[in-house]
């Protein structure tokens, strides 16, 4: 854990910068620079949490050789958690380490925004030498198509030169933030498969989780005073026999083969994978697939070829090209064409076809988690109505949808019927091979 440790708290990069860091009593690690580790009212600083019974390096070390030690990653914009989250959360871990039968050692780090960029720019990543590339053009590609999105539905303002100019900056900067926002969840869209990929475990976005806490505190059982709500629904969840993480000696545990994967209906006919909560073993040949197929989607340049090209899109029906598209296209490779059967056989090992050591299980995530979550637009639609504040302005949720679903293919169609696209420049055009080029030429950062 010490290497997965070195990535939550950043201790060699900011050394590097002369930057020194300590812990507190806690176990909790802080960085010196005071508003680094600043937060709100009601939320505290947190890198990684563990049973408090073993705080100390030793313990921890002497521990986990003859223990099964589960890792979960939280995604989240900061370190900064709500102290009530903490508290579920400290409470799971000590449940497990305190039940002999088996005795589990959960040990859970917490990934901001800081920590994912560190882990996608900085790490060498020899199996996936295109990260950083396919970030810089993915990532612009999408901010790109949100404010095609955007300035389709929000006109321009009216006034006077001055009033329309000033309301015409604000709107500008609210499609930049929106967009920027935007692009940020498809950056940790890939990062979800790098970082089980090295280290496995489980992976859940902290508004997951927190709706996990929500949705079992109300179904909790009152009359039972020693356990938590989410210790409450972890029993059919974290902790089931086929978990998906590594213990720390395998004990040819064939079960660390495993990714685990959880549906959720969406309407009557169509069910889907969740991305933000996913388990799997490291190596996993689910999250290689994937992570190719993500990158892949992210350097491809749609708009260089005549015709449609939807794999290459930033976007599609069911949102982001590298949210659950990806996901869909990983167990395809992996499991078969018709791995969509195969999901209704909950607890079933389906063995990948790749590797015969491997297996995707599936959980039914319908009793476990709010059906709104099943919507992958429902994050983007979030960042869009927190940007405006007149909520006349805002076109109601169909027709945000409809534009994210549509404008690409709109795009494509226009590029098509342009008879004179070969002897002028068409602004609506992005070309990922272009802004690379422009990047490099110009030591952009990303």
């Amino acid at each position: 854990h010490c290497e997965l440790k070195k990535w939550v708290q950043l201790d060699h990069l900011h050394q590097m910068e002369g930057q020194q860091r300590n812990t507190d009593v806690s176990g909790t690690q802080h960085n010196n620079n005071a508003s680094r580790r600043q937060c709100p009212k009601g939320e505290e600083y947190v890198t990684h949490i563990y049973p408090k019974q073993l705080l100390s390096h030793q313990k921890r070390k002497n521990t986990n050789k003859n223990k099964n030690v589960k890792i979960i990653h939280i995604a989240t914009p900061t370190n900064c958690i709500p102290t009530s989250t903490i508290s579920s959360l400290q409470s799971f871990t000590e449940h497990y380490y305190n039940n002999p039968n088996p005795q589990i050692i959960i040990a859970i780090y917490i990934h901001s925004q800081e920590t994912i960029d560190a882990f996608l720019y900085h790490r060498v990543w020899n199996v996936f030498p295109e990260v950083k590339e396919g970030l810089l053009c993915g990532m612009a590609k999408v901010r790109f198509v949100v404010k095609k999105v955007l300035n389709g539905l929000f006109k321009s303002s009216v006034g006077d030169d001055m009033e329309a100019s000033s309301k015409e900056k604000q709107q500008q900067l609210r499609k930049d933030n929106i967009a920027n926002e935007i692009a940020t969840l498809t950056k940790r869209d890939i990062w979800r498969y790098l970082i089980l990929w090295e280290f496995g475990g489980t992976v859940i976005d902290l508004e997951v989780l927190q709706s996990l806490i929500v949705v079992t505190s109300e179904s909790a059982d009152t009359d039972d005073k020693t356990t938590s709500p989410l210790i409450n629904v972890a029993r059919q969840w974290f902790a089931s026999e086929w978990f998906g993480s590594i213990s720390s000696s395998n004990n040819n545990n064939e079960d660390d083969g495993d990714a685990i994967i959880t549906m959720i209906e969406k309407d009557e006919k169509q069910r889907v994978p969740l991305t933000g909560v996913m388990t799997a073993s490291p190596n996993h040949p689910l999250l290689y697939f994937c992570a190719k197929w993500a990158l892949k989607s992210m350097m491809g340049d749609n708009y260089l070829v005549w015709g449609e090209s939807p794999e290459f899109r930033a976007f599609n029906t069911m949102g982001r090209n590298t949210d659950v598209a990806t996901l869909q296209e990983g167990l395809k490779h992996v499991i078969g064409k018709d791995w969509g059967i195969q999901s209704k056989q909950i607890g079933n090992a389906n063995k990948c076809d790749v590797d015969k050591t491997k297996s995707v299980r599936f959980l039914n995530g319908n009793d476990i988690f709010p059906k709104s979550l099943a919507s992958p637009m429902q994050d983007m639609m979030s960042i869009v109505k927190k940007h405006v504040d007149d909520k006349s302005e805002l076109p109601d949720d169909d027709a945000i949808i409809k534009s994210f679903q549509g404008m690409e293919a709109s795009m494509e169609k226009e590029h098509k019927e342009d008879k004179t696209y070969v002897s002028k420049p068409d602004p609506i055009i992005f070309s990922c091979v272009e802004y690379r080029l422009q990047a490099y030429t110009n030591n952009l950062v990303q």
